[in-house]
């Protein structure tokens, strides 16, 4: 069964506030991180032998920070999951008089996160960019080094980024499940839609289900938003009988 509506006219970016809220928390505390890493790229050399230096300390300051970086990463794609059921919770509210505890717990958390795993991402993005350092290091200008660690930072917060909005989507997936409710995909149209999640926008599944595409050019797409990296997609839980259907 699949039911689509029109495109909604463009909004403001207000949907889903709580996420868009962890998403720049997240950004912030992994920018924290890479201070040590920036503090070192900022520093002022005057002979090949201090750059070398230099950056062989970046590399050492980008690599201490992975850890760090990685439980901030995956403490913000756990937080993402009950915040996409209580959001979930407010779209369709639970029938009347149901006593179904509608908070995911640990464990559902768990289930819910299973394949979100940042750590490798995180891991291969500093490697790559200490391998960047290493094979074409930056110069004596500082702002060559301190392009590394902007770009460090970029990258990872967009796979960051991308896990939070997929476990979000998985914990309002979680939440349709309990009442056998629907799944609504919901497109932001701003200057910013791109053209493979416009056509996406209104498609109507059952929670148990995934949305399919016929040629998915990203292989990260499991069937529920995101589409892509960035991709700010979600889905809308709705009851099945504002479509005509059961109630």
């Amino acid at each position: 069964r699949l039911v689509t509506t029109p495109l909604p006219e463009p909004v403001p970016d207000t949907t889903t506030p709580e996420l868009d809220a962890l998403e720049t928390e997240t950004r912030t505390l992994i920018d924290r991180h890479l201070d040590d890493a920036r503090d070192v790229a900022a520093t002022t050399v005057a002979s090949p032998v201090e750059v070398t230096r230099r950056n062989s300390r970046l590399v050492d300051r980008l690599r201490q920070a992975r850890a760090a970086i990685i439980d901030t990463a995956m403490g913000a794609v756990r937080r993402a999951v009950p915040l996409g059921a209580r959001d979930a919770a407010r779209e369709a509210p639970p029938p009347a008089g149901t006593e179904v505890r509608y908070v995911p717990d640990d464990v559902d958390v768990h289930r819910a996160t299973d394949g979100i795993d940042l750590r490798n991402d995180v891991s291969f993005i500093i490697s790559s960019q200490g391998l960047r350092v290493e094979i074409n290091p930056p110069g004596r200008r500082r702002e060559e080094a301190l392009e590394v660690v902007e770009q460090t930072l970029a990258r990872i917060h967009n796979v960051t980024t991308t896990g939070i909005h997929r476990a979000y989507n998985r914990g309002r997936q979680w939440y349709a499940a309990l009442f056998a409710y629907d799944l609504k995909w919901f497109t932001r149209v701003d200057e910013r839609t791109c053209p493979r999640c416009r056509p996406m926008h209104g498609r109507v599944i059952a929670s148990k289900e995934r949305f399919s595409l016929r040629e998915p050019d990203w292989e990260g797409f499991d069937g529920l938003p995101p589409l892509h990296f960035r991709c700010r997609c979600y889905t809308e839980v709705v009851r099945r009988r504002l479509f005509g259907g059961e109630g």
